[in-house]
């Protein structure tokens, strides 16, 4: 085979297999295999454990495999492997068990995506068989099977065996799948999907063979034949990059052939290969971006959006939404991908232009609004006129709730969400919980800038108890920052906490908020909303130990100790971009340290001295590689007393120091809930503090776990185990618990912080700001007679502001224009107003504005 630069092998011929099997079979079998053609595959090619990936781009296995022994399959055992896009063809035969086209035993949550297997598998043990068109038996983990075909043959003397996979030992969930086989095998025991433990999710079969779980359809030939099943297995999406496929009149039954045309559905409910749609046209990716034209397009989308990645959506008109009388928010819980719910995040650009009378009243749905949970980005877009009715848990014009816990980058931290020029007017109704012109509620981090409301708040507490209304969010229960924002309109009505811009909501736990350049123009309550007050946070020096990482030395101490730092092995300092730093690279045979640093404190009075009396550890780390080895650790010195960090081989994180109560000694833990992945950066404060008699670990800025740590601090017995490991623990003059990690920093202060204080720590390490407590400034309000100098106020935030100084117009901006307007534009011909923008009847001595223009009176 060929290999790229990416370390993939290319196979392209039927040679050029044999010898990627050998490569496999001799142990080389965490790989990924790249079919570039169509190979022949025989009983002696057959691979007994895969952990890779295999890619077939729409090639063809043929097999001829004829096995006495058990497992007859192109691989005896797949290990948390990824196999797609392949199609199977060409017959098994076996007298024994677990025959399948694709692998005998799935373990460790292995994937199929694409699968199209039609082989012919004739099992003559005269009993149980357990085979099956893919996999013959999942071992372990949830098998994720998606969009699979099994449409071969299967026959013989054998029962129990299964229409897609032979016996679930751990779950199988089958999605959008397809079972046309001719199965004429016993069905005793049988099950057309997967026998035991199985979950299917818009299945479909032609025959009947044993059982059939729920969540599996029977359908029949003329349903195969005339689209309607391709329709539904593609989850009556006609996106063009759907999966399913069928050419109309040709093929019989759908297939993953992607040359194939996708099935569209008409107005009158017959299927076709002709496009009904504009947004049909679209894949909906960052470079093929849904363009909405129309309202119909609008009414579409939903059906459109893709769970787990972003949908890019954007405007190519003015949509007037006046007819789409039945609207359901675009993410609501049900929109699930990888065991999350709320995942139909989007990125959506108005591109300046106004979405016109969007309703959204359904009585018997929460978040009730445009998005619902809104995940994602909007920006450059109008709401003109909307109306909203909710009498279930709260609601918002744009969102009934914006940023979810559920929203999460790669390293498990939440996404920020964010609105960028958007403006919304309207009346919204709502009946439970929490209302907001914009938002309902803030669940995750949320940036809001350059946007306005003027919308009238109905409050109606007939069935219900509402706590929070607001001009812009009702609530807010995470970190929010917003700027150049004004909110009008009113809100008419009881709640328990009422707001120009915010509801309130926020407590002391949640993450403050950032509030600058805003106009309470609320004309019902003229008070911002209550946050949490803020105060200053002063960072200690690492005065104990502050290591610092160069190619020329490895280590250097540049606290005020400036302790020896040896180097053990041939560890590497590498750059790190992320971070903007070196990093160390420590390294291990499975956890037996290999490369690591030492820092030595045994006669170091002073530094022990202030470890005794409370302290904190810092470290930033990453774990390199696919797995866990074992019981780990970035920094620690235990060894029958001290403290550090501790990982479990589960990846669990804990964080212990070592005391003795008049004679007893223990380990006292923060056991945390955080379990580390591999490649993924964790900023980590361990803080022993003994006047509180309490141990806590933070982890990325939040509060881990705090545990009881009574009793005086206990250093290790011997002499020989005073060194602090980086990149290992101590154990007396040997090192334990390493692994291969990259560390970006390691520190020690003699300051026992709070968690204020662990917080702002991860904000330095991130390269932000921190603060206790929320940030405010440049706040104006409108206390009935100020209309024109708010306007001023806002237009002098700049682009894309501007407004007009007539009484009672609010500023505005036109969104289409990237950079946006500033200029003031003056329709107050024949009127007189003070420099304050006040109208008057007459002048007396000083500055006014006459006609637009500035006039000194004299």
């Amino acid at each position: 085979p060929t290999v790229d630069e990416n370390g993939a092998y290319h196979v392209a011929n039927t040679a050029q297999m044999v010898a990627f099997t050998n490569i496999v079979k001799g142990g080389n079998n965490k790989v990924t295999l790249i079919l570039d053609g169509d190979v022949n595959f025989d009983t002696s090619m057959m691979m007994t454990d895969f952990y890779g990936t295999l890619d077939g781009q729409d090639h063809t296995i043929n097999v001829n495999i004829e096995r006495t022994a058990n497992n007859a399959a192109i691989f005896e055992n797949i290990r948390g492997a990824s196999i797609k896009n392949v199609v199977v063809t060409g017959t098994i035969v076996t007298p024994n068990k677990y025959a399948a086209g694709i692998a005998a035993h799935a373990h460790d949550a292995s994937k199929l995506y694409r699968i199209q297997s039609m082989v012919d598998i004739q099992g003559n043990i005269a009993g149980d068989g357990t085979h099956a068109g893919i996999i013959a038996v999942n071992e372990s983990g949830d098998l994720d099977m998606s969009y699979c075909m099994f449409g071969g043959t299967m026959s013989g003397t054998a029962y129990s065996n299964g229409g897609l996979v032979g016996w679930g030992s751990a779950k199988v969930l089958a999605k959008n799948c397809l079972v046309i086989a001719d199965i004429t095998a016993d069905p005793s025991g049988a099950n057309i999907i997967s026998r035991n433990s199985v979950e299917a999710t818009n299945c479909y079969y032609l025959n009947a063979y044993g059982g059939a779980p729920a969540g599996a359809t029977q359908v029949t030939v003329e349903e195969l034949a005339s689209g309607s099943v391709a329709y539904a297995l593609n989850g009556m999406n006609t996106r063009k990059d759907v999966v399913w496929r069928q050419n109309l009149g040709e093929d019989a039954v759908p297939t993953l052939d992607p040359t194939h045309k996708i099935v569209y559905i008409t107005a009158e409910g017959a299927y076709t290969n002709e496009l009904q749609n504009e947004i049909e046209k679209y894949s909906g990716t960052e470079e093929d971006p849904y363009i909405i034209k129309t309202a119909q397009d609008m009414a579409l989308l939903r059906r459109f959006m893709v769970p787990g990645r972003v949908n890019y959506v954007q405007l190519a008109n003015d949509i007037d939404m006046s007819e789409v009388t039945s609207w359901t928010p675009l993410n609501l819980s049900g929109d699930k991908a990888n065991g999350k719910d709320y995942q139909n995040i989007i990125d959506f650009d108005g591109k300046g232009f106004v979405i016109s009378n969007f309703s959204c009243t359904d009585e018997t749905t929460s978040y009730n609004s445009f998005f619902g949970i809104l995940n994602g980005k909007v920006r450059n877009v109008g709401f003109k006129d909307a109306n909203v009715v909710s009498v279930k848990t709260g609601t918002g014009i744009l969102g009934g709730y914006m940023g979810h816990d559920q929203y999460q980058n790669i390293d498990a931290t939440e996404t920020t969400s964010s609105l960028t020029n958007v403006w919304v007017t309207g009346k919204l109704t709502v009946g439970k919980d929490y209302a907001g012109g914009m938002i309902g509620r803030v669940g995750g981090p949320v940036e809001i800038k350059n946007c306005y409301t003027n919308v009238d708040i109905t409050l109606d507490e007939t069935n219900a108890t509402i706590v929070y209304a607001g001009g812009i969010i009702g609530r807010v229960s995470d970190k929010v920052a917003i700027d150049q924002v004004y909110a009008a309109g009113s809100i008419t009505g009881t709640a328990t906490n009422i707001g120009g811009i915010i509801g309130g909501g926020q407590g002391a736990a949640t993450t403050p908020g950032y509030y600058n350049n805003i106009a309470v123009w609320n004309n019902t309550d003229q008070n911002f909303g209550p946050v949490i007050a803020a105060k200053d946070v002063t960072l200690p020096t690492a005065d104990l130990l502050d290591v610092v990482f160069d190619k020329e030395n490895i280590a250097v101490d540049q606290s005020p100790m400036q302790q020896a730092i040896e180097v053990i092995g041939e560890p590497e300092v590498v750059y790190n971009e992320k971070f903007g730093t070196n990093a160390f690279l420590s390294a291990a045979n499975g956890t037996t340290p290999v490369s690591y640093l030492k820092v030595p404190y045994a006669g170091n009075q002073a530094f022990m001295d202030a470890i005794a009396d409370g302290f904190t550890v810092e470290t930033t780390f990453a774990l390199r590689g696919e797995a866990i080895p074992g019981a780990i650790t970035p920094f620690r010195a235990t060894q029958s007393g001290g403290y550090g960090f501790d990982i479990e081989s589960t990846g669990q994180i804990k964080y212990e120091v070592h005391t003795n109560i008049d004679g007893a000694t223990a380990y006292r833990y923060a056991n945390s809930s955080v379990y580390i992945k591999p490649n993924v950066f964790y900023h980590m404060v361990g803080v022993y503090d003994k006047p509180s008699r309490k141990v806590s670990v933070y982890i990325n800025g939040g509060n881990a776990a705090s545990g009881s740590a009574e009793g005086d601090f206990n250093f290790p017995g011997s002499e020989d185990s005073h060194w602090l490991g980086i990149g290992a623990d101590c154990a007396g003059t040997s090192a334990s618990n390493g692994a291969n990690f990259e560390i970006i920093n390691a520190r020690v202060y003699s300051e026992s912080m709070t968690e204020d204080m662990a917080k702002a720590l991860y904000f330095k390490m991130l390269g932000k700001n921190f603060y206790a407590g929320d940030q405010m400034s440049n706040i104006s309000y409108y206390d009935g007679t100020n209309f024109a100098a708010l306007q001023q106020f806002v237009v002098d935030w700049g682009k894309p502001w501007t407004c007009d100084m007539q009484e009672g117009s609010y500023p505005v901006f036109d969104g289409s224009q990237a950079d946006g307007i500033s200029s003031v534009t003056n329709n107050a011909k024949g009127k007189i107003f003070n420099i304050n923008g006040i109208q008057v009847e007459k002048t007396t001595k000083g500055l006014y504005i006459i006609d637009g223009k500035k006039v000194m009176v004299k």
